[in-house]
């Protein structure tokens, strides 16, 4: 038993890393909201967890979601950021000798800013017409 949990965990840990964009558009209103995240197999769980929790940091977002119901939302990633380096899910990749490269994340988390306002852009998903805040 102890082992095929090892072999899981390192199955998991294996994992190549998926980044990039995603939406949660609201189907009664047609309201969008575009976000970037490092962990794309987790972005929808932790979102609605955070909007089920109350705790959502954009309060547009987290009005809604309260007042049409979870059901009335679709979650959509629309942009997976290609990799030039091979990240795996617990980072061991980018942990050399010297320490944590965290040049690496840095710029991924740049490039995912920049998809982020530009998808904002493109589908006008910036307050009032979205959940975007506006520049």
């Amino acid at each position: 038993m102890e082992q095929n949990r090892k072999d899981l965990v390192r199955q998991y840990q294996d994992r190549k890393r998926e980044m990039g964009i995603y939406t949660f558009t609201n189907t009664e209103n047609g309201k969008q909201y575009v976000a970037w995240s490092l962990n794309l197999p987790a972005a929808e769980g932790r979102e609605r967890f955070e909007l089920n929790m109350g705790g959502h940091k954009n309060k547009a977002l987290q009005d809604d979601w309260k007042r049409y119901g979870e059901h009335a939302f679709r979650f959509e990633i629309v942009e997976v950021l290609k990799l030039d380096d091979s990240i795996r899910m617990d980072y061991k990749d980018v942990i050399t000798p010297e320490g944590l490269r965290t040049d690496i994340m840095r710029d991924y988390r740049r490039q995912l800013e920049k998809l982020e306002a530009a998808w904002a852009d493109r589908n006008g998903s910036r307050e009032p017409y979205g959940y975007n805040r506006s520049k």
